[in-house]
């Protein structure tokens, strides 16, 4: 009987903590399929968990889908050519608003003649300017603005332009870029040309001084300088990378035209040339990924804004990549977890702890142990795990009335009968109580009290089971897996496994593997057993050979072989190798009967359960069972368990009177 405790909210509780045994049955699945308990714990990580009460974790996949879902929201809902509308729109105002002071002026009956020539060769000046964007604002460099409020709106959109040109390699100089006084625009532009020196040295196969390029421009960098020339040059491609997104996005003739605006915002020739020549540095030195976005939305974007959304696009690129590394072979500790909570929100971070979290509990829990670098089931876990493919056997026998039971009662190895004898010494004390008083009533006479001695025991008589020993020769072989029967196998291995450990707990198991060779697979072995999927062989001549060296340890008793295979011997062991034939060579199938044959000599039975109705197969087993007198099944692998158990449990008892 359960017993539940009940105690006050301390705030210490885990209420929604994941289920360590809902935990082990998700990846005992895994393992079954597989035999990789790292991949197991991979591909959980992956498809996520759905336990009791809010207890499960989203998995990688549905944290990607979100990913790939915020990513297509910012996509779907803005157009990316309007960045080009917005600036127009603020330059046509600032040159109507220009436009408008000087009507104003060359119409001022109070002006100078001067000031009204001056004012109409400003206003044909206007008239000159080139269609283009990149033109206009190359046309307005030295013009010289009658309206203060304009030439203000102008030279905020130039140094707009210019922040967007800057910031996509040195963000923090581009913030302080409006304040930069002449002498510090100049060491910028030093600071560029001694940087592209740098690189040109890099490229030639030189040795860069980089120590000397941070003593005269490490105050330009902020808090935190780069420590090598490599890591100045990755900083400068991540954050040239938006720049460039923004480039790929955009259709051929808008992406020229916007190199030629960002180009056209400086005054300064050598400024644009060194920004150029340092892109061309970047390229050569880390080729980077020319990747675009699909735009398809409506809503306006300025270029701010649309510098700001590539950042944004990008940053979620990297943590999808992160991510879906996790389902490969990438550590939780390689995902960035500001990141994460910024794209992601608190929710997303607690996800990740959750992934983070899976070993600890499984550890906590007993269910897993690390061997140095190795993390291993427990026989805590192995018997779990054995126990829940034998307790779905027994489900299926329920369900298909086919008999079968659960329990989880560990028994003497005896079962109890409605017959009664009378009381041996040596017999377990069962009384029977009814027949106990009547036959110290019988010796007695009537009347009370009932005085009972030890010849009155009257006890139930038993079914008295045998010791058996038991091998379970798993075929490994090539088709076992490729047909999807070695899954099938390996649960009803643990399911017996699981069975006679709890039920039968004076009977042994031996467990073999056989493909091109065969050997012993000890049961903390089993869940991470897999099928051969290099060598080609069905041997089952060596693993007989073994299977009766390990039962010779037994000398009474049952002893049996239950063999699980799909096709017949392929191979054969002669002067300690393996000679493989296909179709299966005389040899081969002569060997093995005569193995056969000596087990029925040393009196091993041998049952065998085919996965294959395969009229080779069939034949060859119809030769095992002349000479051994064994059974021969044919099941499927969904059926495998119930097949296996049954018989087990069946053919291990005789009366004992």
């Amino acid at each position: 009987m359960e017993t539940f405790q009940y105690s006050r909210w301390d705030n210490t509780q885990h209420p929604f903590r994941i289920d360590p045994d809902d935990l082990l049955n998700e990846l005992a699945d895994d393992l079954m399929k597989h035999g990789d308990l790292k991949a197991a714990l991979r591909s959980v990580m992956r498809r996520g968990m759905r336990g009791q009460m809010g207890s499960g974790f989203e998995g990688i996949r549905e944290m990607i889908q979100r990913l790939k879902q915020q990513k297509q929201q910012r996509l779907e809902r803005y157009d990316l050519n309007s960045i080009f509308n917005d600036l127009n729109r603020r330059l046509e105002q600032i040159l109507r608003q220009e436009r408008a002071t000087l009507r104003k002026q060359a119409k001022d009956g109070r002006a100078g003649k001067s000031q009204k020539k001056e004012a109409s060769r400003k206003l044909k000046s206007l008239d000159r300017l080139p269609q283009s964007f990149a033109g206009r604002i190359q046309g307005l460099q030295d013009y010289s603005f009658a309206d203060a409020e304009a030439g203000k709106a102008f030279q905020e959109l130039m140094d707009s332009l210019k922040q967007q040109a800057l910031g996509s390699y040195f963000k923090e100089l581009a913030q302080r870029l409006r304040e930069m006084t002449p002498e510090e625009i100049q060491q910028l532009k030093q600071m560029l040309a001694d940087l592209n020196d740098l690189m040109d040295r890099k490229i030639w196969g030189e040795r860069p001084d980089f120590e000397g390029f941070m003593r005269k421009h490490g105050h330009l960098f902020g808090a935190h300088p780069p420590q090598s020339l490599e890591e100045l040059i990755q900083r400068l491609q991540e954050q040239s990378a938006r720049l460039s997104a923004l480039f790929q996005s955009l259709p051929t003739d808008l992406r020229d035209a916007l190199e030629e605006m960002l180009e056209a915002a400086w005054m300064d020739p050598e400024m644009a040339a060194e920004l150029a020549e340092l892109a061309a540095n970047l390229d050569f030195l880390h080729p980077a990924e020319r990747k675009g976005y699909p735009f398809s939305g409506q809503d306006p974007l300025p270029l701010e804004k649309a510098m700001a959304l590539m950042d944004e696009l990008q940053k979620i690129d990297t943590l999808q990549d992160q991510i879906e590394a996790l389902g490969k072979k990438g550590r939780l500790e390689e995902v960035d977890e500001k990141l994460l909570e910024e794209i992601l929100g608190p929710e997303g971070k607690r996800e990740l702890e959750k992934l983070k979290a899976l070993e600890k509990e499984l550890e906590e829990a007993g269910y897993l142990r690390r061997q140095g670098n190795r993390l291993e089931l427990t026989p805590k876990a192995i018997r779990k795990i054995g126990l829940k493919a034998l307790l779905n056997i027994f489900d299926r026998l329920k369900a298909s009335r086919q008999g079968g039971h659960r329990t989880d009662r560990r028994g003497l190895g005896v079962e109890a009968t409605h017959e009664t004898k009378a009381y041996e010494f040596g017999d377990p004390l069962r009384l029977h109580l009814q027949q106990t008083l009547m036959r110290s009533v019988h010796r007695g006479g009537p009347g009370t009290p009932i005085q009972i001695r030890p010849e009155d025991f009257e006890v139930y008589r038993e079914d008295q089971l045998t010791q058996c020993s038991t091998v379970l020769m798993l075929d490994q072989s090539h088709s076992m897996g490729l047909n999807g029967y070695f899954e099938a196998a390996k649960r009803v291995t643990l399911a017996l496994h699981s069975l006679i450990q709890t039920q039968y707990p004076r009977d042994h198991l031996y467990v073999i593997g056989f493909s091109d060779l065969a050997r012993e697979i000890r049961c903390e072995e089993i869940p991470e057993t897999t099928w051969n999927t290099y060598t080609q062989g069905t041997n089952m001549h060596h693993a007989l050979m073994i299977a009766r060296k390990l039962l010779s340890r037994s000398r009474s008793g049952q002893r049996q072989i239950i063999m699980i295979t799909d096709g017949e011997p392929t191979a054969h062991l002669e002067h300690g190798q393996s000679f493989f034939n296909y179709p299966p060579s005389h040899r081969t199938l002569q060997q093995t009967l005569l193995e056969v044959k000596r087990c029925t000599q040393e009196e091993i039975v041998i049952n065998t359960f085919m996965l294959e109705q395969d009229p080779r197969l069939m034949k060859f087993i119809h030769e095992v069972t002349k000479i051994n007198r064994g059974r021969a099944f044919f099941s499927s692998p969904s059926h495998l368990g119930e097949y296996i158990v049954t018989d087990y449990i069946t053919h291990r008892r005789r009366r004992i009177a």
